[in-house]
C-alpha cells in the first residue's frame, strides 16, 4: 500500500505536516515504522480511515494505536473501525468522548513506549497544534510528529 503525502509549512516549522495527494513524492508505507499512533479529532478521522481501510483490504497487520476524540458517541465510521480492529489484533483503538480530552495523561495511560513511535495527528487546527506541543514537551522527536488539520469554520 502506498499513500502519497505532501509536506507543508506550519507555524511550528520543526514539526512536519502532511496532506494526502496523488501527485507529490513523499509517501507513507505500511510498515515504514514499527508502530504508528493515529490521533484523530472529529472528522480528522478521515485520512486514518482511508489508511486503515486499505491495510484491512490488503490484509496488512500494521501495528497502530488509534486515539479518536469526538464530541459525542456518534462516531463516524465506528462500525468499520471496529471491523478493522477485529481483523487486526495489532490495531488498538481508544475513543475519547467529550468532556474528556486527549492530553499528556491520555498518552501516558494508553500509549506505551512513546519514544519509539511515530505520531500522526489530524483534526481541528487548535487540537493539532496543542497535541503537537504536548508530544514535543514529552520528548517525542520532531521527525516522529506528523500533523494535518482542518481549518476551523468561521460563522458570519
Amino acid at each position: 500500500m502506498k499513500l502519497n503525502l505532501i509536506r507543508r509549512k506550519r507555524r511550528a516549522p520543526d514539526i512536519e505536516s502532511f496532506i494526502f495527494s496523488s501527485t507529490e513524492p513523499l509517501t507513507w508505507k505500511a510498515g515504514q515504522f514499527l508502530h504508528y499512533v493515529f490521533i484523530a479529532g472529529g472528522i480528522g478521522i478521515t485520512p486514518f480511515h482511508s489508511i486503515l481501510k486499505e491495510t484491512d483490504r490488503a490484509e496488512i497487520k500494521q501495528h497502530a494505536t488509534l486515539l479518536y476524540a469526538n464530541h459525542d458517541h456518534n462516531i463516524p465510521y465506528k462500525e468499520e473501525l471496529e471491523k478493522f480492529a477485529k481483523n487486526n489484533s495489532n490495531l488498538i483503538m481508544h475513543y475519547v468522548i467529550a468532556p474528556e480530552r486527549i492530553d499528556e495523561n491520555t498518552f501516558k495511560k494508553l500509549v506505551p513506549d512513546m519514544q519509539t513511535l511515530v505520531f500522526y495527528v489530524s483534526g481541528p487546527e487548535p487540537m493539532v497544534e496543542s497535541l503537537g506541543g504536548i508530544l514535543k514537551k514529552m520528548g517525542i522527536a520532531v521527525n516522529h510528529i506528523k500533523q494535518d488539520y482542518f481549518p476551523a469554520s468561521h460563522t458570519q
